[in-house]
This record gives C-alpha cells, sequence and structure tokens, in this order.
C-alpha cells in the first residue's frame, strides 16, 4: 500500500469539543488526528451523497410515471380485449 503524503493542519476547537474529543480517542484509543480525519472523511461521503439526492428523486418521479403509465396502458388493453366493439 502506498503512502499517501500528510500535511500538517492547526485547528482551534473551544474546550468542550476538545474534552469531547479527547474522551472519545482515549476510549478508541486512538491519536487525535486520526480520530478527525476520519470525521472529515465521513463528513465529505455524506456530503457527497446528499448532494445526489435531488438527482435521485427526480430519477424516482420518473419512474414513478412510467410505472402508472405502463398500468393504465396495461388498463387499457385489457378493456380492449374484453370489450372488442
Amino acid at each position: 500500500m502506498q503512502k499517501v503524503p500528510m500535511q500538517r493542519l492547526n485547528i482551534n476547537l473551544s474546550k468542550d469539543m476538545l474534552d469531547k474529543l479527547n474522551a472519545v480517542c482515549e476510549e478508541l484509543g486512538c491519536p487525535r488526528s486520526s480520530y478527525i480525519a476520519m470525521a472529515l472523511k465521513q463528513k465529505f461521503q455524506s456530503d457527497e451523497v446528499l448532494s445526489k439526492f435531488p438527482e435521485m428523486m427526480s430519477s424516482m418521479s420518473e419512474m414513478i410515471a412510467l410505472a402508472k403509465s405502463m398500468k393504465d396502458n396495461e388498463a387499457l388493453l385489457t378493456e380492449s380485449v374484453s370489450d372488442p366493439e
């Protein structure tokens, strides 16, 4: 596995946030920088999924409309077969 070069970052946190971070990292046994990097990665993934949500909803609407159209066409075909005039 290729090692990815890392960059250093300094951040300011409230005492409350730092205390929570320290407690979680102590419980998990991981360095704070690893936990922060993991949390950011998850946030970026979540943002990516959320950015695609409108497109997914649009696709679902199209699928629902298509299913309704197919059901309507099936009903018309059934009517025409059972009522040949």
